[in-house]
């Protein structure tokens, strides 16, 4: 209904040609590069901790005896896989600047005045690593998330996606995505550094998305 309402206003720009080129924008940027560099990310990760991996792969193994591919019914299943995921979220922060908010009133934050109708936008990698919500954030360390009856944890610091009615849309599809291609890769594959030195792992800021600079792993067929 609201689409054809649209096409009944004179002069609209709801289906201009500049209104579907940001849509198919928002879509190639949101559900492509975004997931495609956490999983950058999440392999860099893996070859860098090759202890972490293996839980995750044992753990994958002990629920598909290595006969099937990981499906989405197992996730429930997998503890230590989902808080891995998670704990490469917060490290990551894939996408570290919200979305941009309006403030509806004038308002003070930390000293600052704001007017009304100021365009707001926030750091989401300072909430990951505020040491007032995590012990030793600038480790990576999955078991932050798992709590003593095997339970995943929660933090309200935690944030990728952002926030509020303007968060990330695409979150369900992009965690199903991170979910069933990490599982079914570490299934598959030893994930290694490529060399003997010890492996850094550096990002910069690239657009929308904060990507690692080092992205050279070798991957062994199991």
């Amino acid at each position: 209904m609201y689409l054809l309402k649209n096409r009944k206003v004179p002069d609209s720009e709801f289906l201009s040609d500049a209104s579907m080129f940001g849509t198919i924008l928002d879509v190639f940027t949101g559900g492509t590069d975004t997931i495609g560099t956490y999983l950058t990310w999440a392999f860099l990760f893996m070859a860098k901790y090759p202890d972490i991996q293996s839980k995750c792969r044992e753990e994958i193994e002990q629920i598909t005896n290595l006969n099937r591919p990981v499906t989405m019914e197992d996730k429930p299943h997998m503890t230590y896989v989902a808080a891995t995921l998670l704990e490469i979220h917060r490290i990551a922060t894939v996408a570290p600047i919200s979305a941009p908010h309006t403030a509806e009133v004038d308002t003070t934050l930390g000293g600052y005045d704001i007017p009304k109708n100021t365009v707001v936008s926030f750091m989401l990698t300072n909430a990951h690593f505020d040491p007032d919500y995590w012990d030793k954030p600038e480790e990576f360390r999955p078991e932050r998330w798992i709590g003593e009856n095997n339970e995943l944890k929660k933090n309200e610091a935690f944030m990728p996606f952002s926030l509020g009615p303007r968060m990330c849309a695409g979150v369900s599809l992009a965690n199903m995505e991170a979910f069933i291609t990490f599982t079914n890769i570490l299934q598959k594959f030893q994930l290694e550094k490529p060399t003997k030195t010890p492996m850094t792992i550096e990002g910069k800021q690239f657009g929308i998305t904060y990507v690692p600079v080092n992205d050279n792993i070798r991957a062994t067929a199991l």
